[in-house]
């Protein structure tokens, strides 16, 4: 058999150019051909959204400061007001976009593990 003949026999094995030898080297090739990148896309949405994920990010940091405020306002001062009052402003930031997604995972049709955090939370609420 010519050294050509080999390479197109070669090429005929599934799995491409397989080198004259018919084992798989663990790697696979796919074909683009007609489809969206969506790695680009979802890459793309990411960067848009990189500023409403800060805002999350600063304002779980700044509940989690508000609720070591309250625990300090406990021992500071004498009365519950203060640390009750940063207490909640905590409980609100921390506890807003739970809810939030919750509504708007029941208002689309969906049930998840959101719907039971947030009626956790309010419900954390109502006993105070």
């Amino acid at each position: 058999m010519s050294q050509d003949q080999a390479a197109s026999a070669a090429a005929a094995l599934p799995g491409g150019s397989g080198g004259g030898h018919g084992h798989s080297h663990g790697h696979h090739h796919h074909e683009h051909v007609g489809k969206g990148h969506d790695h680009v896309r979802d890459g793309l949405s990411l960067g848009s959204q990189t500023g409403r994920i800060s805002l999350q990010i600063i304002a779980t940091l700044l509940g989690g400061v508000l609720l070591i405020c309250s625990l300090a306002a406990t021992i500071l001062f004498e009365g519950r007001f203060h640390a009750d009052l940063l207490a909640f402003i905590a409980a609100v930031l921390l506890g807003a976009p739970l809810v939030w997604v919750a509504v708007k995972d029941l208002l689309h049709g969906h049930t998840h593990m959101n719907e039971l955090v947030a009626l956790a939370v309010l419900a954390a609420f109502a006993i105070g």
